[in-house]
């Protein structure tokens, strides 16, 4: 699974410097887990880069989990 060890924040004074997962809204947090993008189950063998392609500027439904359980959220990628 692939953990989210940190969470940016975007440059609010550049716009082509993007933090998706800081937009209000999304229910993401460090120590997360991503184990499905667009309700495709993530696997080890997975290239998260490969699920994500050509993605950009789209809504992408995420699936994390921590502790209490999985959870979805939407981000523009």
């Amino acid at each position: 699974r692939y953990v989210i060890r940190r969470i940016y924040d975007g440059e609010q004074w550049n716009p082509f410097l993007a933090a998706p997962l800081s937009a209000p809204g999304v229910d993401v947090k460090q120590g997360d887990a991503i184990v499905a993008i667009n309700g495709r189950e993530l696997t080890p063998a997975d290239n998260i880069h490969e699920a994500l392609l050509g993605t950009a500027g789209t809504q992408v439904a995420l699936t994390v989990q921590n502790g209490a359980g999985p959870r979805r959220t939407s981000v523009v990628v």
